[in-house]
């Protein structure tokens, strides 16, 4: 044997016949390949929790396993995630307010029923104003409703805001209905005033009184 080379180092690289041990393989240049070891059909051990081997035979645990460390980890992250909020419970629909009432029918009677009465006229041909007396000339016998109300009114002299408001229609409403009525002969309308003293205070007020129901 010859005896090992020293470098400059120091470093010892071995007899050239040792060296000429490693030298490659022609065949196999890379080195020969590792034979890998067969299964065991006996093996009841689970390949995906077996400890992994390595070449040199150490053992690197399963890969299923978590270390002491990250269990104690997931742990107090778990502890420290907020309760979950519970769920509102549904809220009662309620209106926000009262609804108006719509009253129709009312309205189109209290439009239609002038209308009615005088028959679409709203111009008369005697001249009637608020302060001519009308007077019946008979019973209301055969009439009704607002004809009858106004020949019962007028058994006592009656002025024409009076009969208005005693019947509770428009004054162009009454002015038609006692024209009719004067007409036809069931009321007569007195005319002019008292040339000795104007008109009567009594009159006047029963006027009055007449325009303010309206």
């Amino acid at each position: 044997m010859g005896r090992p080379e020293t470098g400059r180092t120091g470093a010892r690289f071995g007899a050239p016949a040792r060296r000429a041990r490693h030298d490659p393989d022609p065949d196999a240049p890379h080195g020969v390949p590792v034979e890998e070891p067969q299964a065991t059909t006996g093996s009841t051990v689970d390949d995906a929790s077996a400890d992994d081997v390595g070449l040199t035979g150490a053992r690197f645990g399963g890969r299923g396993r978590k270390s002491r460390k990250e269990r104690l980890a997931e742990k107090q992250q778990a502890a420290q995630l907020p309760a979950p909020e519970p769920e509102p419970e549904p809220e009662e629909d309620r209106p926000t307010a009262e609804l108006p009432r719509i009253v129709e029918e009312p309205a189109v009677a209290i439009a239609a029923r002038p209308y009615v009465l005088t028959g679409g006229r709203t111009k008369v041909r005697a001249e009637l104003r608020i302060e001519t007396m009308v007077s019946a000339t008979g019973p209301a016998a055969g009439e009704y409703g607002e004809r009858h109300t106004v020949i019962t009114l007028c058994a006592n002299p009656r002025s024409v805001s009076e009969v208005a408001a005693l019947t509770g229609v428009p004054l162009g409403v009454a002015r038609v209905l006692i024209d009719d009525l004067a007409i036809e002969g069931r009321l007569r309308v007195h005319l002019g005033v008292d040339p000795n003293g104007g008109p009567d205070m009594a009159l006047l007020d029963r006027v009055l009184s007449g325009l303010r129901r309206l």
